[in-house]
């Protein structure tokens, strides 16, 4: 009996995930983050072998920390070895962080700013990092030692922005008998074995004594999965329960009358601050924000940051965020958020003009800018014109690729359960059924693309579709 090799294995499961979080594979631009370690030079082995099976582009970032009396030198000088080697181009940048506290932090915010530059400057797609399953394991159990919630729970995410994180499936172990069979060379970082880091502490002490009774490696990827989960239903229920409105300049205005309760309150602030605008916010942060929130006065500051100011509204029960610097955060949320306004609730079919929705963008788009990856659904419309949201009805035809096709057909094709229907939203413009969209509160993905036009004297209205 053949069994299947730990390189067959790893290539294939890397294969999948692409597959799953990448379209047009063949024609994709990855930035592999190396630090020279195990991790990481495992992984640059296994896309060298994907490159020769689909074609797409390598670029590599290395960071040299300048530190461990030229350790970190060392380091650098494998990596760039290996670009040579492969003929990859090396983006390899030096920070001095031998005098700053903090170490790990800091070096992880100068690591993802320069990787956001770089895929920025260079029209890359995804920044690849070699997380594993035990990166993620460790950083589960410093958050629940920490303090934290059902979103801290979650682990390290699969996909992030465009940070993908193909070896999260596999543990340490995996690593080490792939970089054995397959003599990759790599540096094993000294400071590794430091007690002094919480990470090092986790790893060398707690996880071999708690693994002297329990199996942490098992039970603590299926409570990061439930966790998942248990965020995921809780974030479609907040976004059911808030009305968010956007300005252009980057104000963001939440309304909602069950901001009052705390834990409302709590998850809508989480939601909108992490997942919409990529900003930190801890728990501590938010606990203040809501002590704020809940004194008898209107338009107080409940935060202040180096991005925004997080104001109550005149309103009352209602949030408005301001950016005050022309942040990357910024750029993020003016592209690429989504617009909720118009979604019909309950049934009911709702019609705005496009003067009435708060957040547009310039039309600088043409038919080869749109695709899986774009993360939007465009629509091009004439100021005049209404669109209207609403339910399936009987008849209802879209046009594809120049054919028509009713709904009911390719509701069938696409094999959506009862849910899946009664939940989809029509979008209709002068008569006319431009899109479907699956999820109504836009979370999933949508069907049809035939309303893409490179008619420039038309403006654009962006709704977020970002695939999961």
């Amino acid at each position: 009996m053949i069994t299947e090799s730990i390189k067959d294995k790893m290539t294939a499961t890397i294969d999948n995930f692409l597959n799953r979080y990448c379209s047009n594979i063949s024609s994709r631009h990855f930035l592999l983050s190396l630090s020279g370690g195990k991790d990481s030079m495992v992984l640059a082995d296994l896309f060298i072998i994907l490159k020769e099976k689909y074609g797409f582009k390598i670029s590599v970032f290395h960071l040299d920390h300048m530190t461990r009396n030229g350790e970190s030198a060392k380091d650098a000088q494998l990596v760039q070895d290996f670009c040579s080697d492969n003929r990859l181009t090396c983006y390899n940048h030096e920070h001095d962080f031998c005098n700053s506290s903090n170490f790990e932090e800091k070096a992880r915010d100068v690591r993802y700013s320069l990787m956001e530059s770089l895929l920025d400057q260079h029209s890359i797609d995804h920044a690849i990092t070699a997380h594993t399953l035990s990166d993620s394991v460790e950083t589960v159990l410093m958050r629940v030692f920490r303090g934290t919630s059902i979103h801290g729970l979650q682990g390290i995410p699969a996909c992030r922005d465009r940070y993908l994180r193909p070896l999260l499936a596999f543990h340490t172990e995996d690593i080490l008998l792939y970089a054995r069979d397959y003599n990759v060379n790599y540096r094993e970082d000294s400071t590794n074995s430091s007690l002094s880091y919480d990470r090092n502490f986790i790893r060398h002490k707690v996880l071999p004594l708690i693994s002297e009774r329990f199996n942490p490696v098992k039970s603590i990827p299926i409570l990061i999965d439930h966790a998942g989960s248990a965020n995921k239903l809780l974030t479609e229920f907040i976004k059911e329960k808030i009305t968010i409105s956007r300005e252009s300049g980057g104000l963001v205005l939440i309304v909602s009358s069950l901001l009052e309760d705390k834990i409302y309150f709590s998850y809508a602030v989480a939601y909108i601050m992490r997942d919409l605008l990529h900003l930190k916010i801890s728990g501590a942060q938010i606990e203040e924000m809501y002590r704020v929130f809940v004194i008898k006065k209107t338009h107080i500051t409940l935060m202040k940051s180096s991005s925004v100011i997080v104001q109550k509204g005149r309103e009352g029960a209602s949030i408005v965020i301001r950016f005050i610097t022309s942040s990357d955060q910024k750029t993020k949320f003016m592209n690429n958020s989504p617009v909720t306004a118009g979604i019909p609730m309950e049934g009911k079919k709702t019609e705005l003009l496009y003067n009435d929705v708060s957040y547009t963008i310039s039309a600088k788009m043409n038919t080869n800018s749109y695709n899986a990856e774009s993360r939007a659904l465009f629509l091009y419309i004439n100021n005049s014109e209404t669109i209207t949201f609403r339910k399936r009805e009987p008849g209802d035809r879209i046009r594809r690729n120049g054919m028509g096709r009713s709904l009911k057909r390719l509701s069938i094709d696409l094999k959506l359960s009862h849910l899946q229907k009664e939940k989809a939203v029509v979008v209709v413009i002068e008569n006319k059924v431009v899109a479907f969209l699956i999820d109504p509160y836009l979370t999933e993905y949508v069907i049809d693309d035939s309303f893409l036009t490179i008619d420039k004297s038309k403006k654009i209205l962006a709704i977020h579709c970002s695939q999961k």
